[in-house]
Parts: structure tokens; C-alpha cells; sequence
């Protein structure tokens, strides 16, 4: 065969078999065919061509294969191969095939594409997609079972503050009413046991109150509106005017900026912490407390700081945790449950909330919110 047609064959990055129908041998063959097989030229030119694929069967089963393709000229007929290798390493080609009359003969022109590692490829993009359909499947039967037991928290909130709080009533009012008929007949230790059963009952109602309260807080999705914590603070500063004036506090703020939430939700926020920071001083000093914020780029950091006992680190993560107090009831009043609840709101809003102190030198609490997109 011409030479410079040879050298026209092996521009081609497909492996290219030219065969002779009649004869059923091999007219030339190209670089990338050799690469492809594994083989020499002189080796692969020696080679039928039934032998680059054992699927192919004898030399009259390919015959036949060729004469429909001639049948087909100048259309062209595609295939899928699996080629065996010099090395023994198998690997799955496209084929095309199309017959071209040349002369007094017809020439097979076979195309072989090693597709191997896009199999390959689509196999593991099957096995993805696979995966990520049962990974759905668990993440919608998880969001399924987290809605129930959503809503049957909600049911049990609704019972804890409702039908138990009569209960609690009556204990109560009877045990006020028992005392008041039959003091004089009490004793001292009556008299101590039942203000014990008073306190437990008020103890027990405030809990179930604030259990309710931290339930409620994550009812509802957060309205997103244009908020300037300004005035959150401003309404949660109203709300702690008496315990502000009978403590001597001061609260100094700076401006804070404006972000997308739920008002009554962010005030509640501000209530709790600075509440907190007007309870929890040390024994003749006037509380200071100050608002205010910093800018980190992609988020807010809202400073709620005060000059109280501090924390220690240790208990930096338990203290947003429901029900748990840092100090004995002879201290606070509260239940233990407000900073969980400040949590719970900021995380509805997209952020988090950290605590800086220690022991003896006040606590900062800072509250991350996103920035508006």
C-alpha cells in the first residue's frame, strides 16, 4: 500500500483496520491499532481478522458480518467489541465498519474507540445515582419520622401546659387551704412540710411553662423581614425596665445592624441574655452590661458583655443546654432554660451562639447571624 496513505492512517487516534473482503486478510493497518493490540505491524498484519475479538467466531461468520455491511455501503454499521490484548488484558471498543469499492475489490475500513474507561465511568455514575436515590429514600423516611415526632412534641407541650397545670393548681390551693382551716393544729414541721409541697408545685409549673416556651420556639418558620436589632433591644430593654432599676444597672449600646428575622423571636433573644447579665453579679456590684456588634465578613457578631461572676470553660456548652443551671435556686430564680431557648432562635435563623468568660471577670455572649444575601 502507498506509504504516504500509511502515514495518512496513523494521524488517525483510532485504531484502523483495512481488510480485504475477498481474501480476508489484512490491507494495512495503523500506530494506534498496534497500540491498541498490543502487537507489531508485521504481527498484526499476520493476524485474520476474526482474531482481534473471540466474539467474532470463525472466518466465515465475519464474512458474512462484512457482506451486510457491503449491503449497507456507503452507510456504515457500529458495534461494540470486547479485544483481547497481546498481554491478555481485555478491553470494550465502539466499532464502525463501512465497505469501500475499490477497483475490482471491496475494502473493509473497521474503526476501533477504546471506550473501556467510559464504561467504567458510566458504571460508577449508575452506582452514584444509585446511591444517591437510597440515600434520598433515607433522608425523606428520616424527614417523614423527625415531622411525627415534631408533631408529637408539639402534642406533648400542649398536654405539660395545659392538663398538668390543673393538677398542679389543686395540690396546691389545697395545701393553702389546709393550713389556713387547721393551723392550729399544725406544728412547725407541718407547717415547713407544706410550704415545701408550695414551692415544689410553683418549681414544677415554672418548668413546665418554660418547657413549653422552648418547645414553641421552633414551631414555626421564621419570618424573614428586614429587622433592626435596635429595636429587639429596645423592647427587650422595656420589658427589663424595673429589674434594670432596682438592680442600679447601666447598659450601654452602640448601634447594631439590621438583619432578616422574626422580632418577637430576637427580642426574646436579647431578654434572656440580658437578664442573664443583670443576675448573675457579684454581691454589692451594680451590673454593667453593653450591646454591641462587629462585622466578620459574611455574618454579624452581635457582643451581649457584662461585669458579672464569669463562667467557667468547662461549662461553656452545658449552659445552653435545657434545664441546666450553673447556680442553686437560692440564686436564680430561673428554671435553667432561657439560654437554650436563645440557642434554638438563633439557630432558626441560620446561626450560632458562643460564650467568652472567665471565672470572676463577667461573660460576653456572642450571637452569629448571617448577613442579608
Amino acid at each position: 500500500m502507498n506509504p504516504d496513505f500509511a502515514s495518512a492512517l496513523d494521524l488517525n487516534d483510532d485504531a484502523v483496520f483495512l481488510i480485504d473482503r475477498a481474501s480476508m486478510k489484512h490491507l494495512e493497518v495503523n500506530q494506534a491499532a498496534c497500540s491498541l493490540l498490543g502487537l507489531s505491524r508485521e504481527a498484526l498484519m499476520a493476524r485474520r481478522p476474526n482474531e482481534t475479538s473471540r466474539s467474532l467466531g470463525d472466518l466465515e461468520h465475519l464474512g458474512s458480518l462484512y457482506d451486510q455491511v457491503i449491503a449497507q455501503s456507503p452507510g456504515a454499521r457500529t458495534a461494540e467489541w470486547v479485544v483481547e490484548r497481546a498481554e491478555g488484558r481485555t478491553c470494550v471498543c465502539e466499532v464502525r465498519h463501512r465497505a469501500i469499492r475499490q477497483a475490482d475489490r471491496w475494502v473493509i475500513v473497521t474503526m476501533l474507540r477504546d471506550i473501556t474507561e467510559r464504561q467504567q465511568a458510566a458504571a460508577r455514575i449508575e452506582l452514584l445515582e444509585a446511591a444517591l436515590r437510597k440515600a434520598e429514600e433515607e433522608i425523606r423516611f428520616k424527614a417523614t419520622a423527625l415531622a411525627r415526632a415534631d408533631e408529637e412534641l408539639k402534642q406533648f407541650a400542649y398536654i405539660t401546659s395545659h392538663d398538668l397545670t390543673e393538677p398542679l393548681r389543686t395540690i396546691a390551693s389545697y395545701t393553702r387551704l389546709l393550713e389556713r382551716r387547721h393551723a392550729p393544729q399544725l406544728d412547725e414541721d407541718a407547717r415547713e412540710f407544706m410550704a415545701y409541697i408550695v414551692e415544689g408545685v410553683q418549681r414544677m409549673k415554672a418548668m413546665m411553662d418554660d418547657l413549653l416556651a422552648f418547645s414553641r420556639a421552633g414551631w414555626r418558620e421564621v419570618p424573614m423581614h428586614a429587622l433592626p436589632l435596635d429595636l429587639a433591644v429596645d423592647n427587650a430593654l422595656a420589658s427589663l425596665a424595673p429589674v434594670i432599676q432596682r438592680s442600679h444597672a447601666t447598659v450601654e449600646r452602640e448601634p447594631l445592624p439590621t438583619i432578616l428575622g422574626d422580632a418577637v423571636a430576637m427580642t426574646q433573644v436579647f431578654q434572656h441574655l440580658i437578664g442573664n447579665a443583670l443576675t448573675f453579679q457579684a454581691e454589692g456590684t451594680a451590673p454593667h452590661v453593653k450591646v454591641a456588634a462587629r462585622d466578620e465578613g459574611a455574618e454579624w457578631v452581635v457582643e451581649v458583655r457584662d461585669n458579672g461572676i464569669g463562667i467557667e470553660p468547662q461549662y461553656f456548652k452545658r449552659i445552653f443546654m435545657i434545664f441546666q443551671k450553673l447556680h442553686p435556686r437560692d440564686r436564680s430564680e430561673g428554671t435553667g432554660i432561657g439560654l437554650a431557648i436563645c440557642k434554638k432562635v438563633v439557630e432558626r435563623h441560620g446561626g450560632r451562639i458562643t460564650v467568652v468568660s472567665e471565672l470572676g471577670r463577667g461573660a460576653t455572649v456572642e450571637v452569629h447571624l448571617p448577613k442579608p444575601g
